[in-house]
């Protein structure tokens, strides 16, 4: 019974592991998306469509 539970944990942290990197890119991709769509008045209109 201890082995099992111990297996459960040590599957349960590489899961854990594997899932913050995605969750740590995910607010600068936000940033990066919000920067992009909007249109500034400084940045000439043609590259803002690119």
């Amino acid at each position: 019974m201890k082995n099992l539970l111990q297996g459960l944990f040590a599957t349960l942290q590489k899961i854990g592991k594997s899932m913050m990197l995605p969750v740590s890119v995910l607010p600068v991709a936000g940033i990066l998306l919000g920067v992009g769509s909007s249109n500034f008045s400084v940045i000439p209109p043609i590259i803002s469509k690119v």
